[in-house]
């Protein structure tokens, strides 16, 4: 195989992550709104690249009245910062079939390196002839946001409101995890 630009097919992929809250529960989530690509070279895949552009807006943890808090000023202000990229700098081998994508994660007008831990599954044919390639990766949410989100982050770390303090005493973000599947 050269390399190859595959689409992420977002009707059977997802964006999603889970927070623990309370730390009784764990409040689960994804983004609905999303596209990517993956330039991907199974004879060498470490030259592989991997772009990710997410509508921070699309958020969507089953709750509207928490959605609509997460979309405000005090966590992901979509009004001032619509979307979330991911845009990989280098792909490591980590076993087989199994990589670290490095790249550049901008959430909230900051961009940090991150590492998505990824897994190639393969290739197949779908029913219409076409082949298909899959690939699971994920980080963890704590690692993502920690930096970005001052309402999202732990109490002493960052100046919060009394509103924003106990969100983040209420939330287990070390246990929590993001995923691209």
């Amino acid at each position: 195989m050269t390399m190859q630009r595959w689409n992420i097919d977002t009707s059977h992929s997802g964006i999603e992550f889970s927070v623990r809250h309370l730390m009784i529960s764990k409040v689960r989530g994804a983004f609905e709104t999303w596209r990517g690509t993956i330039d991907f070279d199974s004879n060498e895949p470490e030259a592989s690249k991997v772009s990710v552009q997410i509508e921070a807006g699309s958020i969507d943890t089953r709750e509207p009245s928490r959605d609509a808090h997460l979309r405000s000023a005090d966590f992901f202000d979509v009004e001032k910062y619509p979307s979330l990229t991911f845009e990989s700098r280098k792909v490591e081998r980590a076993g087989d079939n199994r990589y670290r994508v490095i790249g550049d994660l901008t959430l909230h007008g900051v961009t940090r390196s991150v590492v998505l831990d990824a897994e190639y599954l393969g290739t197949g044919m779908d029913a219409w002839g076409k082949e298909r390639i899959g690939f699971f990766a994920k980080t963890a949410w704590w690692s993502v946001i920690k930096w970005t989100l001052p309402s999202m982050s732990k109490p002493s770390m960052l100046r919060q409101s009394g509103r924003q303090r106990r969100f983040a005493c209420a939330s287990t973000l070390d246990d929590s995890k993001i995923q691209l599947c």
